[in-house]
């Protein structure tokens, strides 16, 4: 997929369903911008005008605007790329999600553990 990723200008998927968008995760650490629907945590990374754009579900004129507008301005791509390759850096590496998912075990652990 990498090979793809390098070759693309950015990442579209305007799914009606989706609880987590692991695929915007990995277009993002390739300094994509994405272009994405408002469902599950796909608001938590793809940030208004900072990483990419939301439109409503079955809303195919926002997208057709959105995407028209991101495929005539090069530079607006690559400064939401770069803003999107960061935000991954910062929030979804292995290291940085596995480091937060053991604090939340820790500590339901430690809950569990003064309950009894």
């Amino acid at each position: 997929m990498a090979k793809h990723y390098q070759a693309a200008s950015l990442f579209c998927l305007p799914t009606h369903l989706e609880a987590f968008g692991i695929s915007f995760i990995e277009t993002m650490h390739h300094a994509l911008p994405a272009v994405g629907t408002d469902l599950g945590a796909i608001p938590d990374f793809v940030i208004e005008d900072q990483t990419g754009y939301r439109v409503r579900v079955g809303d195919v004129d926002g997208l057709t605007r959105v995407l028209d507008g991101l495929l005539s301005a090069p530079e607006e791509m690559q400064r939401l790329g770069q803003n999107a390759l960061k935000l991954a850096r910062e929030r979804y590496t292995w290291e940085k999600v596995g480091s937060r998912l053991g604090a939340h075990f820790r500590e339901a652990l430690a809950e569990a553990a003064t309950s009894v």
